[in-house]
């Protein structure tokens, strides 16, 4: 792959690109996010991260800080580690099902990343882009945002991304595990990946492992032994995230199978916390990925980039070039590229929840008092 800035699979000075197909190499799990030379530094500092979320739990606890009720129930969905479980196609899985059992559902997110305050950043627009039947609200107080969203008529809440939330109560917290990396390396950040110890499943209220069919199934026997002991009082599920449309982006063009992948030379580009799991998923679908490009999560495409896409897609006759519907948020707000153009795929993933969803639809329900 090619990474954001490397230069690497250029030739500057034939007007070139190296090609090869995404090997297994990389698709092994994310390192640490300090860097190698500070590396020295991690038990340290993910000690003090661990004391400063260890403070802020005790206060919330003994009562010196207070949760706020919303005027209506509130759902969290959140996760251990930093990013890259599935949490936005989770909300959305939820919204839906709310949805048809007659709920009027609404999804508040922090909105990190978002070029004006109260704006949408790129999960956001996701989220409004594939639900625009439910209100998508961003606000970095998430009381106030519930508020609102109860002020439009809404009778529940999704809070995204807020396990470690301590602000809003809420009724029931829904935990996203990865079950290709359930633990964040088993390290505090910034030295791994965990937001808090995984002892701290135990307040949740239901356990999803997300990914299960790409575990190997002694792993997957071992990881549901573990959050059985880490979270007793939780019921526990199984889900993936399952490939399953195209949507050409810039064109008014029908939905393609996200099979139509198969045995297609393409480029890809991705800006996510865990990119490794998009390019599996293309591996998985048998693309031929040509070239890839790995962006920081959360960044700003810009056209620049987007002409660099589809010139390295001419020069390698690429079928296109495949995004995330993430990106395709972003990329949707550039001006669009020559007619005669490469086309650019966004992959819309779903997310489904493949065991215990009877046992968690009860539970969810019960939470919100039916």
């Amino acid at each position: 792959m090619t990474d954001r800035g490397t230069g690497q699979g250029r030739d500057k000075g034939e007007g070139r690109v190296e090609t090869r197909v995404l090997s297994k190499a990389d698709l092994l799990p994310r390192a640490s996010p300090l860097p190698a030379a500070l590396q020295w530094a991690g038990p340290a500092l993910a000690a003090g991260f661990g004391a400063a979320v260890a403070f802020r739990r005790w206060c919330y606890r003994t009562g010196l800080r207070r949760a706020r009720r919303a005027p209506v129930p509130v759902l969290g969905v959140g996760n251990l580690t930093a990013g890259g479980t599935g949490k936005t196609p989770a909300a959305a899985c939820l919204a839906r099902g709310l949805l048809a059992r007659g709920r009027r559902p609404a999804i508040v997110l922090r909105g990190y990343g978002a070029r004006t305050r109260g704006g949408l950043n790129d999960e956001g627009r996701e989220l409004a882009r594939a639900l625009p039947e439910v209100p998508v609200l961003a606000s970095p107080d998430r009381h106030a945002g519930a508020r609102e969203a109860a002020g439009r008529g809404c009778d529940v809440v999704i809070l995204d991304d807020g396990f470690q939330h301590w602000r809003l109560a809420r009724e029931l917290d829904l935990v996203l595990v990865d079950a290709k990396d359930p633990f964040g390396g088993g390290r505090l950040l910034p030295w791994g990946y965990l937001r808090e110890k995984p002892e701290a499943l135990a307040r949740a209220g239901a356990v999803l492992i997300t990914r299960s069919d790409s575990a190997p199934p002694e792993a997957l026997a071992a990881l549901r032994a573990e959050l059985t002991r880490l979270a007793p009082k939780a019921c526990l599920g199984l889900a993936r995230h399952a490939p399953t449309q195209l949507r050409r982006l810039f064109a008014d063009a029908p939905l393609e199978p996200a099979r139509n992948l198969a045995r297609k030379r393409v480029l890809a580009a991705c800006a996510l916390a865990q990119p490794a799991t998009f390019y599996e998923t293309l591996v998985g679908l048998n693309a031929e990925v040509m070239v890839g490009w790995t962006y920081p999560d959360h960044y700003g495409y810009t056209k620049a980039d987007l002409d660099e896409w589809l010139t390295q897609a001419g020069r390698v006759s690429a079928a296109g070039v495949v995004v995330t519907e993430k990106d395709a948020a972003k990329l949707e707000t550039l001006p669009p590229p020559p007619p005669d153009a490469a086309p650019v795929w966004a992959l819309q993933v779903e997310f489904q929840v493949t065991a215990g969803e009877a046992e968690l639809w009860a539970r969810i329900l019960e939470s919100l008092g039916h």
